[in-house]
């Protein structure tokens, strides 16, 4: 992230000579000073909290944990009708992550600056989404900010528990693969060698197999360091392409075809789509306005652009109904619940309960995975060892069996 802006602590007299302490964010000192003394207060001292310029952060983040707690803190300090301004100096004292306290002083600043709690958020867009800065602008502008936060607190928590459940179903086969590549590399410049000597000194003619293990133990051992640097760049490699639109394109389409991860996959973009669409409509937005705001929070492009296209194809006058029908990701069960929900004006409830629905399905999806994936490793990996030991000990036997 790059923030191009200072934080300063300043104290000042107001014109009624009260005194005041407080942080502003600006582009520079003399931009500060002039701020300050706009209001007719008279600056006392001021001094630099933070530099930003120019600072890329590699290393720190905000995650989704520190998102769901810090939208609960905001919706119980609303509640006790606590000023947004104070609500947010309370919570960056108590933020333990340093970068994200940094952020929110920064949010603190921009409010006692005057900027509205949304201006004051997108400042941070790196960090508080459009989805995010738009539930917030419409509990601003009603007079509802604490029920805006608990909205999107809800969501969050219950988005953040769904992809930790995800990333935990398939953290396993990526470890096991993982230990499975080193423990193949051991083998095979360690192990395999030796036993390669006492086979080839036996002059026996090989079976094709055993030459080849034997050829791929002798590439290993000889280019061991080269085949690691490959190993290691062409990991990094496919991470950078997976996070360009066109290789977020290519993962997508080949995790769909993989039968229960596709549909796992489809299952977790639809609770999106219906979850956050219910709960602009709830908060007040409108239709269109809520799926453009949607659209552009859809990480992954193929998503995206279905949604893109249901906006353009409302805001020309059809149905949501008619527009979701056109597409097959979201399904029949989809455009059924939304054509009750606009019989019957309850369109928000009805999405809601699709969200519900298809979170149930998703958790027994996740289930089936985990419980698919742990045989299917453990199978891949007897057959691979096994196969591997045999095509080396067999021809070692017939050796022994022969000398005997």
């Amino acid at each position: 992230m790059v923030l191009w802006s200072m934080l300063y602590t300043y104290t000042a007299l107001t014109p009624d000579g009260q005194k005041k302490e407080g942080i502003i964010d600006a582009n520079n000192r003399t931009k500060a000073i002039s701020v300050i003394q706009s209001t007719g207060n008279v600056l006392l001292t001021l001094q630099e909290k933070q530099q930003n310029t120019f600072s890329i952060n590699l290393f720190e983040g905000v995650s989704k944990k520190d998102l769901v707690i810090f939208s609960k803190q905001v919706s119980i300090l609303f509640e006790g009708s606590i000023s947004p301004l104070r609500a947010l100096q309370l919570i960056s004292s108590q933020t333990k992550n340093v970068y994200f306290r940094n952020i929110i002083v920064g949010v603190s600043a921009k409010v006692e600056q005057g900027a509205t709690v949304e201006q004051a958020f997108r400042s941070y867009k790196d960090v508080f989404d459009d989805f995010f800065c738009a539930i917030v602008a419409v509990g601003e502008a009603s007079g509802t900010l604490s029920r805006s936060f608990q909205y999107l607190s809800s969501y969050l928590d219950k988005s953040y528990q769904l992809q930790k459940k995800i990333k935990g179903a398939l953290s396993y086969p990526i470890f096991v693969i993982a230990i499975f590549i080193i423990i193949m590399l051991g083998l095979f410049t360690t192990i395999i060698p030796n036993l390669g000597k006492v086979i080839s000194e036996s002059g026996k003619e090989l079976p094709a197999v055993t030459t080849a293990v034997l050829g791929v133990s002798k590439f290993l051992t000889e280019n061991i360091f080269l085949v690691l640097a490959g190993l290691i760049g062409g990991t990094i490699a496919l991470v950078f392409f997976f996070r360009t639109p066109d290789g977020k394109i290519f993962l997508g389409e080949m995790l769909s075809g993989i039968p229960i991860v596709g549909k796992l996959y489809r299952e977790f973009y639809i609770v999106r789509f219906c979850e956050n669409l219910s709960i602009m409509l709830q908060s007040g937005v409108s239709i269109v306005k809520a799926l453009e705001v949607i659209s552009s929070v859809m990480d992954n492009p193929t998503y995206r652009k279905v949604v893109e296209d249901i906006t353009q194809k409302v805001r020309q006058g059809m149905k949501l109904s008619q527009a979701v029908g056109g597409h097959a990701q979201f399904g029949k069960e989809v455009e059924q619940i939304v054509v009750i929900g606009e019989e019957t004006g309850e369109m928000a409830k009805m999405l809601r309960s699709v969200a519900e629905f298809y979170q149930d399905q998703l958790q027994d999806t996740i289930t089936a995975l985990i419980g698919l994936i742990q045989p299917v490793v453990i199978i891949f990996l007897g057959v691979a060892v096994g196969g591997l030991v045999g095509s080396v000990i067999l021809p070692i036997y017939s050796i022994a069996t022969n000398v005997t």
